[in-house]
């Protein structure tokens, strides 16, 4: 395979990548390879958190009733999973389990009861999805502009008159360990780092865990709390991960951890055919070009979808 740019950005997964198998991060973050197919995991937590934001749009933003509000949501899910067809053994993902999933995300956080209200910035703009693109103290090799760390979390909120992340999280099963493993987790102290450098101090972090169980449903919250000591040596230890990245990068050259840790984690690593044999190339056909751009999202226009399900409807802003 040619050597390609530098990626212009980074963000927690393609640096979390790079930490668990350099490899793994060549592949997925520099070649932009994906297994040929999409996952069912990726497809229906990508539906779901699209049926939060149109749910919590329509009801903040748009002035929507609850039942408007999650009628809307109801819909971006259906519009969003397409005609996906999921394996059989992945039916409890399927696009109606999405949706009554989100019904049942919204009776446990009812969005006129729920005390954690998402932040509001202007009389019609809320911290419902909160994106950033940080320029980075390292030049990209490539290009020599600062290299981006990018990413994106539920809200930005307010819970008793103090400022708040929220991110939900969907799974196929919650507990003691589902909790603790947010308790250092990378994602979110660079999250409180990206809020920090555009002026919002966090007190805490709210993760919400839905479960897709095979005859239900269960739900799990947590808070976790980034210290301002926290949040600086997660940045110094980052950037020195990036340069290490930049140094491998420039050598072409990235160590195979092949350990079980990382080769049969979850599912398995998804490039393990390419690991397994000694010519990789030989089973290039299994994957495809992956052009995802945590830059760049495709959004639904809530305001047309509104007009379509609600015609007579008059939108005032609570």
């Amino acid at each position: 395979m040619d050597k390609p740019p530098f990626p212009a950005y980074l963000d927690n997964s393609a640096i979390s990548d790079y930490k668990r198998c350099p490899t793994l991060w060549q592949y997925g973050s520099l070649h932009k390879l994906t297994r040929a197919g999409k996952s069912v995991h990726l497809h229906a937590g990508a539906c779901f958190a699209t049926g939060l934001e149109a749910t919590r749009r329509g009801f903040h933003e748009f002035g929507l009733s609850e039942e408007q509000a999650l009628i809307l949501g109801m819909h971006a899910v259906v519009v969003s999973y397409g005609d996906f067809e999921p394996e059989d053994r992945h039916a409890v993902k399927s696009c109606e389990r999405i949706v009554f999933g989100l019904l049942e995300y919204f009776i446990q956080y009812g969005l006129g009861e729920d005390q954690l209200h998402p932040f509001q910035f202007s009389p019609d703009s809320f911290g419902i999805e909160f994106n950033f693109a940080l320029p980075l103290p390292i030049e990209n090799p490539s290009t020599g502009e600062p290299l981006l760390y990018t990413g994106r979390f539920d809200q930005l909120a307010t819970y008793n008159g103090t400022l708040y992340g929220e991110d939900d999280k969907t799974a196929m099963q919650l507990g003691p360990s589902w909790a603790k493993q947010w308790e250092l987790d990378a994602q979110f102290t660079g999250y409180s780092w990206a809020a920090r450098e555009y002026g919002y101090s966090l007190a805490g972090f709210f993760v919400r865990g839905l479960s897709f169980l095979p005859s239900g449903y269960g739900h799990a919250q947590t808070i976790v709390y980034r210290a301002y000591w926290q949040i600086e040596r997660w940045l110094d230890s980052t950037l020195e991960v990036i340069q290490r990245m930049i140094e491998d990068y420039s050598r072409d050259s990235y160590i195979s951890v092949l350990d079980k840790s990382v080769c049969a984690s979850y599912s398995g690593c998804k490039f393990h055919a390419l690991c397994a044999s000694q010519f990789p190339s030989r089973w290039l056909a299994q994957y495809e070009h992956n052009p995802w751009n945590p830059m760049e999202r495709d959004s639904l226009n809530h305001q047309a979808l509104i007009a379509t399900l609600f015609p007579k409807a008059s939108h005032v802003h609570h």
